[in-house]
């Protein structure tokens, strides 16, 4: 799911803004912030985390919950099996 700045409240707003600034120099091609948080920054749908992807066509893992609903996760969610809670 792509990430969108007015859907950030400011706590996480700061932890995208942190993530950008880490991985400036990976990515020097980026003119703004809008452009990492759409094309490169996912939140995984079980923990919240904020995941900075390699490249702008992937995407974060899909899992099935025990609801049978799909989801999309982080690789530490992905590889504990008891983490999907939803």
């Amino acid at each position: 799911m792509k990430i969108k700045m007015n859907e950030l409240n400011e706590k996480e707003l700061q932890e995208v803004v942190e993530l950008w600034i880490e991985t400036r120099d990976s990515f020097s091609w980026l003119i703004t912030l809008e452009e990492f948080m759409k094309d490169y920054v996912r939140r995984c749908e079980n923990c919240g985390q904020f995941i900075v992807l390699d490249d702008a066509d992937d995407e974060l893992i899909e899992d099935t919950t025990w609801k049978g609903e799909t989801i999309h996760v982080c690789q530490d969610c992905y590889n504990d099996e008891h983490c999907i809670e939803i």
